[in-house]
């Protein structure tokens, strides 16, 4: 849809907003949280996983946050979703910044603001539960600091 204003002598084009498929998002979101994982990641024996790590931090896997599962070659504007969805908190496990659309540079387990968004930037969910099954508990505590710092 085009549009005319009198002080500019062009048409307007309005673009339309980001949509993110309903079928990549699921939770009860009532703590505003959002953690985002790649799709063949989305299993039955990581959520399992995911629900006991968030329940260290005293968050509930199905009520308190936005799970978004996106395909590994998927887009997004993660901006824009946060906005939307009424997001503070994102934890992204596996997914680099590029992917939700932000172009910063960040470190694993450091939380980074933009604007009144906290974004923490971790290994994959799979990494990380690979690595306690094998004993390993380097980015598992890495992770348990990081969400100390965000939700306790």
């Amino acid at each position: 849809m085009s549009t005319k204003n009198n002080l500019i002598d062009f048409p307007i084009f309005q673009v339309p907003e980001y949509q993110i498929p309903d079928n990549f998002l699921r939770g009860g979101n009532q703590k505003k949280a959002m953690v985002i994982l790649s799709s063949n990641e989305d299993t039955e024996d990581l959520n399992t996983f995911l629900a006991k790590i968030l329940s260290a931090v005293k968050l509930d896997f199905q009520k308190d946050i936005l799970l978004l599962s996106i395909p590994a070659d998927e887009q997004i504007h993660l901006n824009t979703i946060a906005r939307q969805e009424n997001i503070i908190t994102v934890i992204a496990f596996g997914i680099p910044p590029k992917q939700l659309g932000i172009h910063l540079s960040s470190t694993f387990y450091q939380t980074t603001s933009i604007g009144s968004l906290n974004l923490l930037f971790a290994h994959s969910l799979g990494e990380i539960h690979t690595e306690r099954q094998q004993g390993g508990k380097q980015k598992a505590g890495a992770l348990w600091r990081a969400l100390q710092r965000l939700f306790v």
